[in-house]
């Protein structure tokens, strides 16, 4: 990149296979607009994966990132006490609700702890 011109945000649908199934995506890059380069910036590139990960929980019949923060703020948990209700350290709860863990809250104790919470 020439560095002289100014970063011009992009967002493209990209499709990908999945377990046989046609994920749909938005993906963020940049564009130089002096010398037309496209980079994908450290925020964008996480954004991007947090997306992909969302999606395909989706086809694994798990919660999405936003879906589990949701919950969580739902019955006023702190992610301390959200991850201590499921058996995970803070941060990794935090990483399931930022989109940047790939796997999901599946587990039959996870399933028990939520039927538990709703009864």
């Amino acid at each position: 990149m020439c560095e002289e011109g100014q970063l011009i945000h992009n967002i493209c649908t990209e499709q990908t296979l999945y377990k046989g199934k046609t994920l749909t995506v938005d993906y963020e890059s940049s564009t130089c607009s002096t010398c037309g380069s496209e980079i994908v910036t450290p925020i964008q590139a996480h954004s991007n994966q947090a997306r992909i990960l969302d999606e395909q929980r989706k086809i694994n019949g798990l919660l999405i990132s936003r879906e589990i923060k949701h919950i969580r703020e739902g019955f006023k948990l702190t992610l301390t006490e959200a991850a201590n209700l499921f058996g995970e350290e803070a941060l990794a709860f935090s990483r399931y609700e930022k989109g940047s863990k790939s796997e999901g809250l599946d587990s039959n104790k996870h399933s028990l702890t939520l039927s538990l919470g709703f009864q």
